[in-house]
């Protein structure tokens, strides 16, 4: 009796083990729905981010990281992040730290003072970087073929991780703010001459945004690498624009396309 009952337990199956992260397309699932998921920066801050799996998980994808500006959350850019999503790309967007669901006792923007918030946002290139790596690792994404858009304050996080990730192929900012917390936008976009770069701005602030265009020329003896989109919406209603959810994917999408 006892042999008998050994003998049927070594023959029961094994529970299945989940291996989501090496095997994306072996499991059938609607990649269209939003999947949240977590990162954890090179200091070991745990951040939260939401992932937006392309249609194509057997074909190498291009990829855009999602930045929401200072004082906000993920869920700024997520209709952007859908529209990435329709046109082929993988994207992602993330809580940076102190922000949304990544913020933590002590780690927390709603509270900060003004030196915390600009500790939190000198340490935030960690968090671009760890939501790049994550990217670079998914086997139906393209390695080198990384888009980063963003969001007001958060253009100067954008800018600097382009400078420092050669998988970099197009950086997009929108809503250029003045407050970037220390990080010199002129100064990054001048170095990343020949990357194609849009500047989405809201309607009003087309001299700002044509004088940053011009800076980055003239410091790279008028060479023109960077484009200007004018809303016809206002600051407070500029992610509601059409215009910016649909230009944005489909202008990146003609950039990279060749890299696929």
């Amino acid at each position: 009796m006892f042999l008998s009952l050994c003998l049927t337990a070594l023959a029961a199956p094994a529970p299945a083990t989940a291996t989501l992260a090496s095997s994306p397309v072996s499991v059938s699932v609607d990649h269209s729905a939003a999947k949240p998921v977590r990162l954890v920066a090179e200091d070991k801050v745990e951040l939260s981010a939401t992932y937006f799996a392309p249609k194509k998980m057997k074909a190498k994808n291009p990829a855009v990281i999602l930045i929401h500006d200072a004082g906000q959350d993920q869920d700024q850019l997520e209709e952007l992040a859908k529209n990435f999503q329709k046109k082929g790309f993988a994207a992602l967007t993330i809580d940076l730290r102190g922000h949304g669901k990544s913020a933590v006792e002590g780690l927390d923007w709603s509270k900060a003072d003004d030196a915390g918030k600009n500790s939190m946002w000198a340490h935030a290139p960690k968090d671009v970087a760890a939501a790049a790596g994550w990217l670079s690792e998914r086997l139906e994404v393209h390695a080198s073929n990384l888009t980063l858009v963003g969001m007001g304050s958060s253009i100067g996080l954008a800018a600097r991780h382009a400078i420092s990730d050669a998988s970099t192929q197009a950086l997009i900012l929108v809503d250029p703010m003045d407050e970037t917390y220390g990080f010199d936008v002129d100064k990054d976009l001048a170095e990343l001459a020949g990357l194609p770069t849009l500047i989405i701005a809201p309607k009003g602030e087309r001299k700002k945004a044509a004088a940053m265009q011009k800076a980055a020329h003239d410091a790279n003896d008028g060479y023109e690498y960077i484009e200007l989109s004018i809303l016809k919406s206002e600051r407070e209603d500029i992610l509601e624009d059409k215009r910016l959810n649909s230009s944005a994917a489909s202008w990146t999408r003609d950039k990279v396309a060749e890299k696929d």
